[in-house]
């Protein structure tokens, strides 16, 4: 017998539908603050350093870390593929995908710019379209993709999921296609300060990107709670300023750090590693309220 949903929780996703529906008439937000940002560096040198010199280390740090003989890197729903370009250029494997025609499209003009400007690294550069939740079926079905990968790269993109349910299944589809031993990187804003303080953490400046162009506008972020008797947040809905002074406005889901630590022992084991990092640092040197991303490196146990 199908399980009877309580009247709250359909009222939640009937609220945070209008309000996504209403983001999405505004442009979608990642899109085109994305494209607006790739749009600022006109050379490819230029491009390589679109992300701060700390998450470039991580990053080329971790992919080396558990880097394998023939392996490779998966950039999952990747936006224009900032992390991607600086891993080819680090001399690894990547294959990138997005579900945005626009997206998809700014990859590939990139990679040719970047080919036709000497960087023969990025002529073996795989770009293809797909949706999050048919990405392993997609994988499966065509011989030109390795079955799994060393890394996972999950950045920038669980804010857009809607509920529980798709963060799950995207974890138990990404969990197949990670090797044993390899490691599935996700970061996230943190928005459970954003719904307790009522403010951006950091003025919403984002440590990670080398030009800021996100500009949160006046309007204070908001957030949604569910029902009694816990009142918990469960999204926050915030308003960004572009740089030509117009708003852009997304709904995120609030995801907490004990739902994706649980989530990710029930999908990748409970023997699994969960390094948990506040905007790269340890925990201890970066309180929760003044930590802007909070990044999970879950590493698959080995069988």
């Amino acid at each position: 017998m199908e399980k009877v949903r309580e009247p709250a929780a359909i009222a939640q996703d009937v609220l945070l539908g209008s309000l996504t529906k209403i983001c999405q008439e505004q442009n979608d937000v990642e899109i085109s603050m994305q494209f607006e940002c790739n749009r600022k560096f006109s050379s490819v040198e230029q491009r390589l350093d679109q992300r701060s010199p700390a998450i470039k280390k991580f990053l080329l740090d971790l992919a080396k870390k558990y880097e394998t003989p023939g392996g490779s890197v998966l950039d999952v729903a990747c936006g224009p593929g900032k992390d991607s370009m600086y891993l080819i250029h680090g001399g690894f494997k990547v294959f990138s995908f997005d579900l945005s025609d626009t997206m998809v499209e700014e990859m590939e003009t990139c990679k040719q710019d970047f080919v036709n400007n000497g960087y023969k690294e990025f002529e073996n550069w795989s770009i293809f379209k797909a949706d999050i939740h048919e990405i392993d079926a997609l994988i499966e079905s065509n011989k030109d993709f390795p079955a799994q990968y060393d890394t996972i790269l999950l950045l920038g993109t669980i804010m857009f999921l809607s509920n529980d349910e798709e963060l799950k299944r995207t974890f138990s589809k990404l969990s197949k296609l990670l090797r044993p031993g390899g490691a599935l990187v996700v970061d996230y804003r943190n928005l459970e300060a954003m719904a307790r303080t009522g403010k951006p953490v950091k003025g919403g400046a984002n440590p990670f990107t080398a030009v800021e162009y996100r500009h949160i506008a006046g309007v204070a972020p908001f957030a949604i709670y569910g029902p009694a008797p816990e009142q918990k947040p469960i999204a926050v809905f915030l308003a960004y300023e572009r740089p030509d002074g117009s708003n852009l406005y997304t709904t995120s889901r609030v995801f907490t750090r004990e739902q994706i630590t649980s989530l990710a022992k029930s999908t990748f084991g409970e023997n699994c590693k969960i390094q948990i990092l506040h905007d790269l640092k340890d925990e201890s040197e970066c309180p929760p309220e003044g930590t802007a991303i909070i990044t999970y490196v879950i590493e698959k146990p080995l069988e």
